[in-house]
Parts: C-alpha cells; structure tokens; sequence
C-alpha cells in the first residue's frame, strides 16, 4: 500500500508502520471543544501523544514547545479537514493504569524508540484559543521500561501491541477495558487519537462492520495514520473495545496535483479499518 510521509524527518525513527487511513462517507473528526458529551472528554484526558522527544522544548517557565508541522506541507491538498493545523504525534496511545500505557506495537518496537519517544498529555483543543503545542510539563512523561512490544509485521505472529511502563506516575484515571460483555457486528463505536499527528481528535457515528476473527474488528472508523494505538470505545458502555492497528489507504494522490482523503461510500470495496480486540491485550498488561 502506498504510504504517506507527513513529516519524513520524524518518520525515519520508526523502523515499521502499519498503514491505515480513510473517510468513511462523511468526515466525522471533530475537536474536543466540539464534543459535548462530557464522558467523552473525560475518557480524552486520558488518552497521550506520543511524539518524538526531538520536538518537544522544555522553557524556564514550565511549559515545553512543540514543534508542529502542517500537513498541507507535505503535498495534502490545503482545503482537506485540518490540513492547516500543526501536527506531531507519531502514533496515539492510552492509559490502562497509573503509570501504564499501551499502544501498537509498530509504534515502539525497541526500548530506544520507547526513550526517544515522551507521552504527552493534553495535545488537544478543550477550546478554541487553546495554544495546544505549548504542554505544562507535568503533563510530559518518560518511558522508564519497555515491558512488551512486538510487531507481527516483523515477527509473523503475536499482536500488534506494546507496553509502556512511564517514569512518573500519572494523576489521572486510567481508562476501563471490557472485560465482560462481547461486541457484535453494528455496535455502535467511536475512537480517540491523533489522526496525521494532529491535536487529538474525536470520530463517532460509527461501527463494527465484521466481527474478523477471535483477535480483530473491522470497523468503519474515520482514522489517519498517527491513529495507531488509538482506543476504541463501545459507545454505549465508554469502554475500550480494541485498538487501532491499520486500514486504508489514506489518501489518493491526483497526478501532478495535491493528495485527498479516500473516500469509502456504502457499496464500496472498502474492507474497514483493522481493530485489535480487547482480549488480546488484556493478557500481556501487568
């Protein structure tokens, strides 16, 4: 599949990423400051940026910079949702404990990618004047272990998923896994995360399009690459029901103009976007 190079200087620090990315029928990101269900924002606070430690500046003042880039800047076509908006995270991952957190494995396939990565909280709009790329640093951690990782692209077997252990303990509540109920195809679903590494995004109004096997959903979920790792939440119990792993293409490229989202309409041959379930990673958290 063709992949979409954001940032090619940033890129170069992951040795493997899984591609996903595309519309299904109407653009459903939306800001946190759009969302009005409160139970979702909650479940945000929660969810971290991984971005790489090169672009995070620590000031005198205790707030650090985030060097963002643009991602009508790389070819995107300026007038496609959030082109114009600074983007940085390399994948999306969450908290399942207090100083756990969890994401792909393709994200952080080695303990010098987990040290050269900081878990950012808050990369997010919870208003419009929000300057989201200048972080309190208390709200910036530290990968201390590497607890699990694999990357079946690499291995031809076990899940996508690792385990980060982070420095510091994190004062906010982890999110709750589904540990007891089982998701069936046209469940209602909703994800967050950093589509194109951008401040953190919400996409609902979607679905479970097949129950795959024992191990992965395919979903209709608006998601981008930066969406690895990203949970995915039954929208009735606001519980995680699996993982963003990959999916579609994300963008088509017009010959000698600028790249567009893909677009998946009903009746297309669109296969979903690739869900880790809940039950494959549940045993390999501490």
């Amino acid at each position: 599949m063709k992949k979409i190079f954001l940032f090619s200087f940033l890129f170069c620090l992951t040795a493997v990423a899984r591609q996903h990315g595309v519309i299904y029928g109407v653009d459903n990101r939306h800001e946190l400051y759009e969302v009005l269900d409160s139970k979702i924002i909650h479940l945000a606070r929660s969810t971290v940026a991984i971005i790489p430690s090169e672009l995070i500046t620590v000031g005198n003042s205790g707030t650090a910079v985030v060097t963002t880039h643009k991602p009508k800047d790389n070819n995107i076509c300026s007038d496609e949702k959030f082109a114009n908006q600074g983007a940085a995270a390399d994948c999306t991952g969450y908290l399942v404990s207090s100083d756990i957190v969890v994401t792909a494995g393709h994200c952080i396939e080695s303990i010098k990618e987990c040290k050269n990565s900081r878990f950012v909280f808050d990369f997010g709009l919870y208003s419009p004047n929000d300057t989201y790329y200048k972080i309190p640093i208390e709200k910036i951690f530290d990968c201390s272990q590497l607890l699990y990782t694999n990357n079946p692209e690499l291995t031809k077997s076990g899940p996508d998923l690792a385990v980060i252990r982070l420095t510091n303990r994190v004062d906010r509540p982890p999110l709750q896994l589904e540990r007891q109920t089982t998701i069936h195809e046209n469940d209602s679903i909703f994800i967050l995360g950093h589509p194109l590494g951008l401040p953190l995004k919400y996409a609902g109004e979607a679905e479970v399009i097949k129950v795959e096997s024992k191990s992965t959903l395919r979903c209709n979920l608006d998601a981008y690459r930066g969406n690895s790792g990203s949970p995915v939440f039954n929208a009735r119990s606001y519980r995680i029901e699996g993982m963003l792993l990959s999916g579609e293409d994300d963008f088509i490229e017009e010959k000698g103009k600028c790249s567009r989202s893909k677009i998946c309409n009903p009746g297309d041959s669109c296969e979903g976007e690739e869900v880790l379930r809940v039950s494959e990673i549940i045993p390999y958290l501490p």
